[in-house]
């Protein structure tokens, strides 16, 4: 019924975390596909330790890079459904049976999606990701997506069971997205069929300093114009809906424009945060004057950019844990 591809690269300890939660799982009926992407450490004597005919281990002889290795490893799916899980992440033991649920009662859905958690490295899960309601209920083509694009709590993939039909159909991940692949798969398919999402947790995403969620992202490595571009065309619904969605896709897009620079100034990565500033103004980011200033001269000054750091922090602290 179900395969789960799982990528990895030089993490073994993790990567036999992950393992587990997928055996773990009370739905019995799937297939884990772990696609190695040329480590060159104990990973493969790791997975031979789980003597279980469902797991096939693909290692490849170079390394490809992430996105490569998540978009050549949905060539290998053959069932109705799939997922995705990175090596730091696990699910939860009803992933497949909370997911599943969600497709007997709406068929035609094109995902069916579950809540996942975020942890950090102390075991910790954020409080400030339940300040936001969680997308619950039925959701038909167009207004999938733009219910997607308007919510806060944007489902995470590692949570989301797709069918494979439809995403092969829909040309697989776009690998020009880079990092965005995630985000822009899940709103593509959104766009052109319904969707069923659940609060109910499924899965946990580890947010730790080397964790793929938490690694800068790189304007040379990240691309958010498809998020527009190949999103749009495919969507389902009236002409008025698709203005709504174009606006909504848009502003996604010059959000993540706009996560890249603060976040890459934060990390003096001065020469990152300035092209993704140029592209955040370009598509018509706005910023208060004032505010705007001050960034830049946070960009050529490292005191201010000091100061920034405090100050940022102090405001994330204050909404996890302020009055």
């Amino acid at each position: 019924m179900i395969t789960t591809i799982l990528p990895t690269f030089q993490r073994p300890q993790l990567l036999k975390r992950a393992i587990q939660s997928v055996l773990s799982q009370t739905f019995s009926d799937f297939i884990l596909h772990i696609h190695d992407n040329a480590s060159q450490d104990e990973t493969e004597k790791v997975v031979s330790q789980f003597q279980d005919p469902r797991i096939k281990y693909f290692k490849g002889e170079t390394n490809i890079g992430l996105v490569q290795n998540f978009a050549h490893a949905i060539d290998q799916v053959t069932t109705p459904y799939f997922s995705f899980l990175s090596d730091d992440d696990f699910l939860l033991p009803k992933f497949y049976v909370t997911t599943l649920e969600g497709f007997e009662k709406y068929p035609t859905a094109g995902f069916s999606a579950g809540r996942t958690l975020k942890c950090n490295s102390k075991g910790k899960y954020p409080k400030d990701q339940y300040i936001h309601p969680f997308l619950d209920g039925y959701f038909l083509a167009g207004d999938a997506l733009i219910a997607l694009a308007e919510t806060k709590n944007f489902p995470i993939w590692t949570g989301i069971l797709f069918k494979t039909e439809l995403v092969k159909q829909l040309g697989g991940l776009a690998t020009q997205a880079g990092h965005a692949i995630d985000m822009e798969l899940t709103l593509r398919v959104a766009s052109c069929t319904s969707i069923v999402v659940t609060p109910t947790p499924v899965a946990v995403l580890m947010v730790w300093k080397e964790s793929a969620s938490k690694v800068l992202i790189s304007m040379k490595e990240t691309n958010f114009d498809p998020l527009v571009d190949n999103v749009l065309p495919h969507f389902v619904g009236s002409a008025a809906k698709k203005e709504i969605a174009k606006r909504n896709l848009q502003q996604m897009r010059i959000g993540g424009y706009r996560h890249i620079w603060i976040h890459s100034l934060l990390a003096n990565q001065i020469e990152n945060a300035q092209a993704a500033r140029e592209v955040f103004l370009q598509l018509g980011g706005y910023t208060h004057p004032l505010k705007l200033k001050l960034l830049k001269l946070a960009e050529s000054n490292a005191c201010v950019r000091k100061i920034f750091l405090i100050y940022f922090h102090s405001r994330i602290m204050l909404r996890r844990y302020g009055s």
